[in-house]
């Protein structure tokens, strides 16, 4: 934890602004990023003030810039995060004084042999396990790989979000297409490639000693942090409700089979046939209104996304952590075993449902009213 602090300061450019900057003059929020989040946010029904985070800025193959939290009351707009839900990153807190470079390298080697790139093709799920992963979030991982529930504790949501509103398990297995079914099996606990990272760090100088206190870190202490994807079906299920600016070839190829499977052959009327086309068959992305039938269907798929990110990023602190103690012997001496301190999503969406007035996005944007009933995303 080294670096210049940044004093977080709230800014706004004028007041009937629906933005609200923390910035600093050290790490200015950045003009053209912060028009195209305006002009992105131009019809929408907020329930609070948009917020901008320090690190804010536009990344070509995104719709709004990085760094934001907005809600909404009424409409579900899946730009207003990534196309692919719930990458996130994770805090591990080891038991083991700083390793020599022979051992980092050996680390690392085996690393690379476990979960190689380009990855392979290998089936790691059953299709009713990646069902599992949808409905049952990151309690699924714990199960798999034997670890102990307590570290469910460290995770945003507990790892889940409830499907049972939508139809629980058995909603899910009969809404999941078979082909992201066959798809999600692969690939199951990776990193990826982008911005993703797994690092050993140690903690050098402590900034802020309440946080770090929360945190369960100290000055000297060894840290693995890793940021990685959700798998296959967040990336699957981004796409399938309308295009999106990171769309390659091949999922517009496997889109322009799927979707009209998945939407139009669905419908139940032509009233609803007519609906659909014009919300998932327009070239972009328009709002989706939370409640009624389509709406219904957008959450169950976000709620979907993210439980399987939890899982899939489960599984990875299960590969890593079996890699630590490989190379490094016993790097956990908490009981119960509370090594994962912080496992967060950084592209999340979700409907926030007893939250008080200071939940995580409410209080970013230093809005005074509630976000019970909104629905959240960040990017």
């Amino acid at each position: 934890m080294t670096g210049a602090t940044i004093r977080s300061e709230v800014v706004e450019a004028d007041t009937g602004s629906d933005v609200r900057i923390f910035d600093s003059s050290d790490s200015p929020a950045d003009p053209s990023s912060l028009a195209a989040l305006r002009s992105g946010l131009a019809d929408a029904d907020l329930a609070a003030p948009a917020a901008v985070l320090p690190d804010f800025h536009l990344k070509d193959d995104k719709e709004m810039p990085s760094s934001i939290a907005v809600a909404t009351r009424e409409t579900i707009r899946p730009t207003l995060t990534c196309c692919s839900l719930n990458c996130g990153m994770a805090l591990v807190a080891l038991d083991i004084e700083r390793p020599r470079p022979g051992a980092i390298i050996d680390f690392y080697g085996k690393v690379r042999d476990k979960l190689p790139y380009p990855p392979t093709y290998r089936r790691d799920l059953t299709p009713d396990e990646v069902v599992r992963c949808a409905a049952e979030g990151a309690g699924f991982a714990v199960e798999r790989f034997d670890l102990d529930p307590a570290i469910l504790s460290g995770i945003e949501e507990g790892g889940r979000l409830d499907v049972d509103s939508y139809g629980g398990a058995e909603r899910i297995r009969r809404e999941l297409p078979w082909a992201i079914k066959q798809l999600s099996r692969i690939r199951f606990g990776t990193i990826g490639p982008s911005n993703h990272f797994i690092e050993l760090q140690q903690v050098e100088e402590i900034l802020d000693p309440e946080a770090a206190s929360l945190l369960g870190v100290e000055a000297g202490q060894v840290t693995l942090q890793y940021h990685g994807g959700g798998g296959t079906l967040p990336g699957q299920l981004g796409v399938l409700f309308g295009a999106r600016k990171r769309y390659t070839r091949p999922l517009r190829m496997e889109m322009a089979v799927q979707k009209p499977l998945y939407h139009l052959a669905r419908a139940r009327s032509a009233r609803q046939l007519r609906l659909r086309a014009g919300l998932y068959f327009s070239g972009g992305f328009p709002p989706v209104e939370r409640d009624g039938v389509e709406g219904e269907r957008l959450m169950l798929a976000n709620v979907m996304a993210m439980n399987y990110g939890f899982a899939f990023r489960v599984a990875a602190y299960a590969i890593l952590t079996a890699l630590l103690r490989q190379t490094f012997g016993t790097v956990d001496r908490f009981s119960p075993p509370r090594s994962l301190r912080v496992e967060s999503p950084s592209t999340p969406m979700y409907v926030a449902r007893g939250r008080p007035v200071d939940c995580s996005y409410d209080a970013l944007s230093a809005s005074a009213r509630s976000c019970e009933g909104a629905t959240m995303a960040s990017l």
